[in-house]
């Protein structure tokens, strides 16, 4: 009896053991995990900053790439910007005519593209070209009036700043049900149609290398009342991402590429936009500049708003619709006090 009880005893002892050694490997396993778990996360945030910091502060602009292009003539480079008679697009004008490019210069109305192009000449002793034309008709035949203004040049950058709501509908803030078949046709026009016929009539007629810059907005993540807006802008990404996948497909050295900035101080289309840190528009658009050769298709030009970007992209849909909803209604209601007071 004795016997028994002292095999029972080692049989009970070595079953403790087990036990013990078993929760040892899970608590072990559990710490790996952790371990891991938490070395990946940092490892992913780390790189993350590193990605960060390298495209906007240590990767430096493949602008030099495009200025040591020369036209068929011997002539320097040409850039054609559009929307350039005011706001980002004259910054844009005013930036490359600095560095050395020829202008074609883009507006609606022909005295003030004129005053720019006299002034970029007698400033940076470039050569000029115009182009009168109004981007918010839908109908409106480009090839003519397009090549008729830029003669035999090509055209080794193209950047498409023209678009915004007010000159193309009489609200910025307005639901979709509320406006007219007119105001939808202009804003698609100004914002995607016009600069989409553009770059069909002038891709035959560029350089190579060449780059085409397509201005959009981080309004393309969709926001109320501007909806019409949101929408030209995500076509615009889409698009530049397409194009450049065809423009290597097909073998031609054209970059294409779209930069999403944020609010601007001082622009028509940023009017009710505030903040500390609103860029204005010779900052946008020597960032939009220096963001050339960054290997991003799409891509925020400014540093502070990329944080903005990475922070508006977090939150799940219900919350983004809670917080661009409290916004955006209340640019909203600046607007409907300003229109209300100039009646």
């Amino acid at each position: 009896m004795a016997s028994l009880n002292l095999n029972f005893d080692a049989v009970i002892q070595k079953l403790d053991h087990q036990r013990l050694f078993q929760n040892l490997q899970t608590m072990l396993k559990g710490a790996t995990f952790l371990n891991i778990t938490g070395a990946a996360t940092v490892s992913y945030f780390v790189w993350k900053t590193f990605k960060f910091a390298n495209l906007y502060f240590l990767k430096s602009s493949k602008l030099y790439k495009y200025r040591a292009v020369k036209s068929p003539k011997g002539e320097a480079p040409w850039a054609l910007i559009t929307g350039s008679s005011d706001g980002i697009g004259k910054a844009l004008a005013v930036e490359l005519a600095s560095k050395g490019f020829n202008i074609v210069v883009h507006g609606r109305t022909p005295s003030k593209i004129a005053k720019l192009a006299a002034d970029l000449e007698a400033q940076y002793k470039i050569k000029t070209k115009t182009i009168a034309l109004d981007t918010t008709d839908p109908v409106l035949s480009l090839d003519e009036p397009v090549l008729n203004a830029i003669g035999d040049i090509k055209i080794t950058i193209l950047i498409n700043c023209v678009g915004g709501i007010s000159i193309a509908a009489k609200r910025v803030y307005d639901p979709l049900v509320e406006r007219t078949e007119s105001e939808i046709d202009r804003v698609f026009s100004v914002n995607g149609r016009f600069m989409t016929q553009l770059i069909r009539i002038l891709l035959p007629r560029m350089t190579e290398p060449g780059i085409i810059i397509n201005v959009g907005s981080t309004s393309s993540y969709g926001l109320p009342w501007v909806q019409l807006y949101s929408a030209a802008k995500g076509y615009l990404n889409s698009l530049s991402i397409a194009l450049n996948a065809e423009m290597y497909a097909t073998g031609r050295d054209i970059e294409v590429m779209a930069v999403t900035p944020g609010s601007v101080a001082g622009t028509p289309g940023f009017k009710y936009a505030v903040g500390s840190f609103l860029p204005d528009t010779k900052m946008i658009a020597k960032s939009i500049l220096d963001r050339i050769g960054s290997g991003q298709t799409v891509v925020s030009p400014y540093w502070v708003q990329g944080i903005q970007d990475t922070l508006f992209s977090l939150p799940g849909p219900q919350m983004y619709k809670r917080m661009v909803a409290k916004v955006m209604k209340n640019m909203k209601e600046v607007e409907d006090r300003d229109l209300a007071e100039q009646k």
